[in-house]
């Protein structure tokens, strides 16, 4: 690895759509990380080709959290060197899933993203099953935003502030910053 990053990896959080994914791959290549995402882990235990919404709407919040958190412990509980993981949005307020479970895949980068570009990025892609059904699926995105960030904050050992629309290896740039200090 270069550039600072620790052996043990990296774990990436933030909100839906904030670039977790995107900057968890090109640090697996930069830093010759393992790549995994929470969702895909999740979708091992799913049916074959469901998504990560059409199992969240099929089982409900409390089966997917266990799910979610089985998850996590199975990556943990792998041997297969240090990690890049994007977390999924809901891991971090996820009851069943400490800190020291998230901390020992590796250092967790918090990306603080803009909320309105978030939105529109989600907006892009169709509403998910938890603002289909709202009055006003910006403002309750807000609102579900704004009580997430402090427990993303709190798991970070690393926040990485994103203002505006980047190209990922842009925001990527950002990152590596952020690891250096």
């Amino acid at each position: 690895m270069t550039d600072g990053a620790e052996s043990r990896g990296l774990v990436f959080c933030g909100i839906k759509h904030c670039g977790k994914t995107a900057m968890a791959k090109l640090a697996a290549v930069h830093f010759d990380l393992t790549f995994a995402d929470t969702d895909d882990e999740l979708l091992k235990f799913a049916d074959a080709g469901e998504t990560v919404r059409a199992l969240y709407k099929r089982v409900g919040a409390d089966e997917f959290r266990r799910l979610e958190a089985r998850a996590v412990s199975c990556l943990a509980g792998r041997n297969l060197g240090a990690y890049s993981v994007a977390l999924g949005g809901g891991v971090p307020v996820n009851p069943l899933v400490s800190r020291e479970l998230l901390g020992s895949l590796g250092r967790v980068v918090y990306l603080d993203v803009a909320v309105d570009m978030a939105y529109l990025r989600i907006a892009a892609e169709g509403l998910p099953p938890f603002l289909a059904g709202c009055a006003d699926p910006q403002a309750e995105f807000a609102r579900q935003c704004a009580g997430r960030r402090p427990a993303y904050a709190k798991i970070a050992d690393i926040t990485v502030r994103i203002e505006r629309e980047l190209p990922p290896e842009e925001t990527f740039e950002l990152v590596k910053k952020e690891l250096a200090k």
